[in-house]
């Protein structure tokens, strides 16, 4: 059964107010209030689903009841129907609605004007109170921060999480506004921007750095969304707050890790290259350093999105079927490989290059990657070459002569004697 409470100072008024909802809703409950004050007292205690509130009364005007309805989470919701006289200023109404007021009906009172506005009311009460409830069971297990704001900036409810932010209980910030909690500044520059915007029907994003009393400074990710009532119409915002401090850090550390990483890929003696794999034979470069670009005289985006057969006219057909070669060998085994091999060069040079191919491996256990390296190794092969040579020599040279010539290495303290050595101490060849 719905409950109206009736607050004016007159008596007559009080009367005639009830007498004509008792005609109209004979099971409708009709509180009165004789002032103020008590207006309130029984608004806490009895909570009417419509208050109809005459504006000038002694000892606590109208306003004022409006103003302290407003900011108690008890009575915050309860619609407010002014009464007002014929003559009142213009500016007294349009004081009254920015307080909290809904409605306005003029004195003498219009029987059929009240039961439309008192019946407007109490539908808007219903679905307010519904909606709120649903908001509440959703918000009490959200660890973001959640506020539901109505259309004058008030707090209508909050979650824990929220409250906990400034040190206070949900209770306590019901009826505050975000100036009286963020400072002016912040409000007039943050908060009702973005609230206007999610009024007009618009969901708002961004990202701040708030000072919160019970936290410090966080890093925030705040969305402003419109909040709809049953009939479909905006009737305030909602605010959810998510601290994105961690990951912020774990960005920027990623960040720095990555500028590592970077400066390594660019400055390391090896030249570089990554492979995307799509399958076996099926390999796209993914971009080399700029080592891999001086070595080969090719820049990164000669590389970008090519595969190695789309290289074979600047390295040549066997080169590049010995690296699907190896390629193929690193995926289907899922080791790394390590090899020697000469290249051609575009300039026309032929150059031995030690190269390293690792695989990367996807929580699937497929190879999703090829991280390659290579050295240029054609001076070390050269020397080797080289000694290879003198080696070759001397042992000839050794086997040539008929002198007694002995070779003895003092690292591995292994001796080689000669043929004439061996003969000239009456040793058979295998006996030395």
């Amino acid at each position: 059964m719905p409950k109206i409470l009736i607050i004016d100072d007159r008596k007559d008024n009080l009367l005639s107010v009830k007498a004509i909802i008792n005609n109209y809703e004979p099971d409708y409950e009709v509180l009165v209030a004789q002032n103020g004050p008590k207006g309130i007292e029984m608004a806490v205690s009895e909570r009417p689903e419509t208050i109809l509130l005459d504006i000038h009364m002694p000892e606590m005007d109208g306003f004022e009841v409006c103003r302290r309805l407003r900011t108690n989470k008890e009575t915050q919701q309860i619609p407010i129907i002014f009464l007002t006289a014929v003559k009142t200023n213009p500016a007294d109404k349009i004081k009254g609605l920015e307080i909290g007021g809904d409605a306005y009906l003029t004195k003498p009172i219009d029987s059929a004007e009240l039961m439309a506005q008192v019946k407007v009311m109490l539908r808007i009460k219903r679905a307010e109170d519904e909606n709120l409830h649903q908001f509440e069971r959703i918000v009490s297990s959200s660890s973001d921060m959640l506020a539901l704001l109505d259309m004058k900036f008030r707090y209508i409810t909050v979650n824990k999480t929220y409250a906990d932010a400034f040190n206070m209980t949900p209770d306590q910030l019901i009826g505050k506004t975000p100036e009286d909690m963020f400072g002016k500044e912040y409000f007039e520059t943050t908060t009702i921007p973005y609230a206007e915007r999610a009024m007009r029907g618009e969901e708002v994003r961004f990202e701040n750095e708030i000072d919160f009393p019970a936290t410090g400074k966080q890093e925030m990710e705040i969305n402003f969304l419109p909040y709809y009532d049953k009939y479909g119409k905006i009737s305030g915002f909602m605010v959810n707050g998510r601290n994105i401090s961690e990951r912020k850090q774990a960005e920027k550390k990623l960040m720095q890790s990555e500028q590592y990483l970077e400066s390594i890929y660019h400055n390391t003696g090896a030249g570089i290259f990554v492979i995307k794999v799509n399958g076996i034979g099926k390999y796209v470069y993914e971009g080399i350093n700029k080592v891999h670009e001086k070595m080969f005289g090719f820049k990164n985006e000669d590389y970008v999105g090519k595969s190695p057969k789309d290289l074979e006219k600047a390295f040549g057909k066997e080169s590049v079927e010995y690296i699907y070669k190896i390629y193929d060998e690193c995926v289907e085994t899922k080791h790394e490989h390590e090899s020697e091999f000469e290249v051609p060069m575009p300039d026309g040079s032929r150059q031995w290059w030690l190269s390293k191919i690792i695989p990367l491996i996807d929580q699937n256990n497929d190879v999703y990657k090829l991280i390659g390296s290579a050295i240029n190794i054609t001076e070390r092969i050269r020397v080797e070459k080289s000694l290879q040579l003198s080696e070759e020599r001397f042992m000839l040279a050794m086997k040539a002569s008929n002198d007694g010539l002995f070779d003895w290495n003092l690292e591995t303290n292994e001796i080689y004697y000669s043929p004439g050595w061996k003969k000239m101490l009456g040793y058979e060849d295998h006996e030395l």
